[in-house]
C-alpha cells in the first residue's frame, strides 16, 4: 500500500532550515511552512513538480531561489511577513501566473 500525502503541514514546529528531504515528496500539492523560523528556501524546492499552494508566511525569508518558477504547478503563494528585499530575477513571470500575496516588514521582533 502506497501513501500519497498531498498536505504537508510543518506550520508553527520552529524550523531554522528547510528540510533537506522535502523536495522528494515531488507528489506534494500543498505546502504550509507558515510561521517558523526560515531564512532561506534551497534552489531544490523546483524539484516538488506538483506543488500548488506553498506557503512562507511569517518566517524570516530575505530571498527566493530563481528556480521557484520552474514549479510550473503552482498557483498559490503566500509570502506575508518576511523580510523579502531581493527578487528572483523573473519573479515578474511567477507573478503572472501565480496568485502571490505579501506584505513586506523590513523590521519586525518575532516572539
Amino acid at each position: 500500500m502506497s501513501i500519497r500525502r498531498q498536505v504537508l503541514d510543518l506550520s508553527q514546529n520552529r524550523l531554522t532550515t528547510f528540510p533537506i528531504d522535502l523536495p522528494l515528496l515531488y507528489r506534494l500539492r500543498e505546502l504550509r511552512l507558515g510561521s517558523n523560523d526560515l531564512k532561506e528556501i534551497p534552489k531544490e524546492i523546483a524539484k516538488m513538480k506538483n506543488l500548488v499552494k506553498l506557503d512562507l508566511c511569517d518566517n524570516y525569508l530575505t530571498q527566493l531561489p530563481e528556480t521557484l518558477i520552474k514549479i510550473s504547478t503552482l498557483k498559490e503563494l503566500n509570502l506575508t511577513s518576511n523580510m523579502i528585499l531581493q527578487w528572483p530575477t523573473n519573479f515578474v513571470k511567477l507573478q503572472e501566473r501565480v496568485n502571490v500575496s505579501f506584505i513586506i516588514h523590513l523590521f519586525r521582533n518575532k516572539q
